[in-house]
């Protein structure tokens, strides 16, 4: 039997076993999978020549290790680099950073809120006392999770309701509410894009 590591529970086999690269592929699946939960990416792997690409996709820089999201859907070109690619078609790509510190937004305007691209954390702060909705962007348009907290502290009495974009649901509710004061929910989209799960 060998030996697991203490968070991800990866197996560690010995060189010489022989399913060794069966514990090694489902260590990979498991490292994909945790990458993908904290990060909120989900890649489409390095970037080749020859392949349609989607409005959205995320790929990596074979040779400089950057990460790309496409702009225009296209078909890359058949031979050469992904920098030649992109120097003849400055605008169908865009080098995506990966930051460490959320966006945080803090509302005190009266009146729905709409999320959008750039929140990570939401925090409702109205000067007016009132029930609030916020809305969601659909879940495919987004690939990293998102929080709204009460940040006045009075959500018992002005409840702050999570609305998902058109037929989506919240993990299986066609919404959330957050009744408690200072309360708050951390959703993640869906991978399939159908909505978000608590």
């Amino acid at each position: 039997m060998s030996e697991r590591t203490a968070n991800l529970n990866l197996e560690l086999p010995t060189f010489d076993e022989v399913t060794w690269h069966t514990a090694v592929n489902t260590n990979f699946q498991v490292l994909d999978a945790a990458i993908a939960v904290f990060t909120g990416l989900s890649i489409a792997g390095v970037w080749q020549n020859a392949t349609a690409y989607t409005v959205g996709v995320k790929i990596i820089d074979p040779v400089a290790s950057t990460l790309w999201v496409c702009l225009v859907a296209h078909t890359s070109a058949s031979t050469g680099t992904f920098s030649a690619d992109r120097v003849a078609h400055p605008t169908y790509w865009e080098e995506s950073g990966i930051t460490a510190d959320p966006t945080v937004r803090v509302v005190t305007a009266a009146g729905d809120i709409t999320v959008v691209a750039s929140d990570d954390i939401v925090l409702v702060n109205k000067s007016i006392g009132a029930s609030t909705a916020v809305i969601l962007p659909a879940s495919a348009d987004r690939r990293r999770a998102l929080k709204i907290a009460d940040l006045k502290g009075d959500a018992t009495s002005n409840n702050i309701t999570v609305t998902p974009d058109g037929s989506e649901t919240i993990s299986g509710n066609t919404s959330y509410v957050i009744n408690v004061n200072n309360g708050s929910v951390e959703i993640f989209p869906r991978p399939d894009g159908l909505g978000w799960f608590i």
